[in-house]
């Protein structure tokens, strides 16, 4: 792990103490992705600090993305796969470790039937005889997030 680049995130199945006991004495080049302030004296300080407090991004229960361009030459892609939005509220381009709230975009769901698909604003009965106003409106499933299926892992970068 010598020749990891300082700024490197992996991820691990090791929590943070099984993690510095598997690496032994290179833990110190490592920390949790956790919001923790970045001592001064480490490389990553030096390479992305501007002198105040530096804290490393809280990963904890994020997603990661890939940021749009890499350099002036290469320039955006464009595209289904671009970063519509590459800016903050303020304006400001993201960059590496900047948080980017979630947010739900507008979109249908249309309900399937041997008719084809009902349009939204249509009332419709089911057959258990309950009645949904708005076809577009998905019911409520229990939980507050809308999320992809996923797998929870540890989160480390390399500062020294």
């Amino acid at each position: 792990m010598a020749n990891i680049p300082v700024g490197t995130i992996i991820t691990s199945m090791l929590p943070w103490e099984a993690f510095k006991r598997a690496v032994g004495s290179q833990h110190r080049d490592w920390l949790p992705c956790d919001g923790r302030e970045v001592d001064a004296k480490t490389k990553y300080y030096q390479l992305v600090g501007s002198g105040g407090a530096l804290h490393l991004p809280d990963l904890r229960g994020r997603f990661l993305r890939g940021l749009n361009a890499f350099s002036a030459d290469v320039g955006a892609i464009s595209g289904d796969l671009g970063n519509p939005d590459s800016r903050d509220a303020s304006g400001n381009e993201f960059e590496a470790g900047s948080l980017q709230m979630d947010t739900v975009g507008p979109h249908t769901h249309p309900i399937p039937t041997r008719l084809g698909n009902i349009p939204n604003n249509t009332h419709v009965k089911t057959s258990a005889d309950q009645e949904y106003p708005d076809v577009s409106t998905a019911p409520n499933e229990g939980t507050s997030e809308t999320r992809p299926r996923n797998v929870s892992v540890y989160v480390y970068v390399r500062v020294d």
